[in-house]
């Protein structure tokens, strides 16, 4: 594959330069027929212009591709905070996911199934942790809720030195099943 993009970006440069060369030729006024001449191109010839025609088709087609890939290519998500806008400070998001599970299981009332953390494109020093929790309590579940939320929010907030951090806890229904077993005692 890396030779394939290799030919196809030779082919495109040397239509480029093939492109720019007679549009510059047959742009120098003054110079156009002692350039062309010296050249031995005659702009009316069938030949030159079939090339310079696939030339000005291939760099076409390579500006069509670039500004499609510009477009619709996905961009990455970026995976670090910068805490108050600083360039120079970074911290990863699973440093955060992990603090931000931590703080959930401390109060003993869920176990944490899965932390997602997202650095928000448009505010690179903002991040938003979806948690998706089991419940290991069965009353109160709101509050316990509202408490494992604040515990996360505040834990980046000591991690970061900043309020970056906004937290959603997900409380999943318990996955524990129930078996009896009967005995057949006579």
């Amino acid at each position: 594959m890396r030779l394939v993009k290799r030919l196809v970006l030779i082919v495109y440069a040397l239509a480029c330069a093939a492109g720019v060369g007679a549009l510059a030729l047959a742009w120098a006024e003054p110079w156009t027929g002692v350039s062309l001449a010296a050249y031995g191109v005659d702009l009316r010839a069938l030949p030159f212009s079939a090339v310079l025609a696939g030339c000005l088709g291939i760099v076409a087609l390579g500006a069509l591709v670039t500004l499609l890939r510009a477009l619709f290519s996905p961009r990455p998500a970026p995976r670090a905070v910068h805490p108050a806008g600083s360039e120079h400070i970074e911290v990863t998001v699973r440093a955060l996911e992990s603090s931000v599970r931590a703080a959930v299981e401390e109060g003993d009332a869920f176990l944490v199934e899965s932390v997602a953390g997202k650095v928000r494109r448009r505010k690179p020093g903002e991040a938003r942790f979806d948690v998706e929790a089991i419940p290991l309590v069965e009353e109160n579940l709101r509050d316990e809720a509202c408490a494992a939320q604040k515990r996360a929010a505040a834990a980046c907030e000591r991690l970061l030195g900043v309020a970056c951090a906004e937290v959603r806890v997900r409380v999943l229904p318990a996955k524990t099943v129930t078996v009896r077993k009967e005995s057949n005692d006579e």
